[in-house]
């Protein structure tokens, strides 16, 4: 096959442009932007056989394309870098044959529209696009299945606040961090933002969305997807991860988190606090006696009573077998004591039954003030437990403070 001169023109075009052979067969020669698109070989040797290079579809309609015209325009499906896709090929005859530019097919406007809303309706998440007034241009099926409200039609995004949102205050709130969002959305278009809010639905049940807004040119986009399962499964891991399963009460852990922030908001205020340590009485002789049905009911009763001997923002805690511990902000020595003798009283007053047994328990208290500001908590811990250990070898049943 004869050599063909590469014609000095076409360096100069920075559209992807080939030239082909009279008959649309044969690549003669092809710029910098047509190698990328076609993937061709930098040194690849011209001319040479279209079909191995575009595929045997693009050149037949190149081939029809080329008789008898001096220009055309066709869409062929070609061999590119990503693969076989559809291209506009725009010929005009040249010196060499044919110099073809390589674009992507505009598509007819309703054909496009009718292909974007079946995109839209097979997406697993909301999608809104509104024009630059907030006009719904389209909305998609989980959008409506969402917020399409029985007798209620939307023409305007303002609509939907009052709908989603029944609870002025809610309302308020929610509207205002949009309005933050879509201005720097606005601004910087590169980006999206989000917000999460609880919303009232089309069905009248309220669910968490996560929404992420953007502009693209004059157009509002938003996409949304539903949140709520996850977050309930989010606060039962956090409920789990703070709480005694067995009690209810806040464990080990959670106790030390919320502890040590009453410590350091007590020292701030210059004010007491109290720890207190308590112990069932012969809690293994209950076990071994009546079974661990029974134990498990008898610690959760404890539990139960000493919540409600305390007072409001006392944390009482389970944090370990049959101990529990109570931290007491804002209180001294004395007031602790009185509070260890209710939560002495409570139990013993009446016994605990479990069915047809009825468990007499009784508990021993020890218990700890803070000696100076900034004594850390397990310090305070440490000495409310030898206290307690002092009641314990005093007898039992009884309230023990340490000195």
């Amino acid at each position: 096959m004869a050599t063909i001169e590469e014609p000095p023109w076409l360096r100069l075009v920075k559209a992807p442009v080939i030239i082909v052979n009279a008959a649309g067969e044969t690549l003669v020669a092809a710029n910098e932007g047509a190698r990328r698109i076609l993937a061709l070989p930098s040194r690849l040797p011209l001319p040479a056989s279209l079909v191995l290079l575009i595929g045997e579809e693009a050149v037949e309609a190149l081939e029809a394309s080329t008789r008898d015209k001096r220009e055309f325009r066709i869409v062929a499906t070609c061999r590119t870098r990503g693969g076989f896709r559809a291209l506009c090929l725009d010929g005009i005859a040249c010196d060499e044959g044919f110099a073809v530019t390589l674009g992507h097919p505009v598509p007819d406007e309703r054909a496009w529209l009718e292909s974007l809303e079946e995109v839209a309706a097979g997406l697993p998440i909301g999608l809104e696009i509104y024009d630059r007034d907030f006009r719904p241009l389209l909305c998609n099926e989980v959008s409506d299945h969402f917020f399409d409200y029985p007798d209620v039609h939307m023409d305007h995004h303002d609509d939907w606040w009052g709908l989603a949102f029944p609870d002025e205050g809610d309302r308020r709130h929610a509207f205002l961090e949009w309005h933050e969002r879509i201005a720097e959305a606005r601004a910087d278009q590169g980006r999206s933002r989000s917000a999460e809010w609880k919303v009232r639905c089309a069905d009248g049940l309220d669910r968490n969305f996560e929404f992420r807004f953007r502009f693209v040119g004059d157009l509002y986009t938003v996409v949304f997807w539903d949140v709520t399962e996850r977050r309930r499964l989010e606060e039962e891991w956090r409920e789990y991860a703070c709480t005694d399963v067995l009690t209810g009460l806040c464990n080990r852990r959670h106790f030390f988190e919320q502890g040590e922030v009453m410590r350091r908001n007590t020292d701030l205020s210059h004010e007491a606090l109290s720890l207190l340590m308590i112990d069932i009485d012969h809690f293994k002789a209950i076990n071994d006696q009546h079974g661990h049905a029974v134990g498990d009911h008898v610690l959760r009763v404890v539990a139960e009573r000493c919540s409600k001997a305390l007072r409001l923002g006392d944390l009482l805690a389970r944090i370990g077998g049959e101990e529990f511990s109570v931290l007491l902000p804002s209180t001294g020595t004395r007031e602790a004591v009185t509070i260890a003798g209710r939560l002495n009283r409570a139990l013993a007053d009446y016994p605990i039954e479990c069915g047809a047994v009825a468990v007499d328990v009784r508990i021993s208290v020890g218990g700890a003030t803070r000696t100076h500001e900034g004594e850390p908590l397990e310090s305070l811990l440490d000495r409310a437990d030898r206290a307690l250990y002092a009641a314990k070898s005093n007898g039992r049943d009884r309230v023990e403070f340490s000195g």
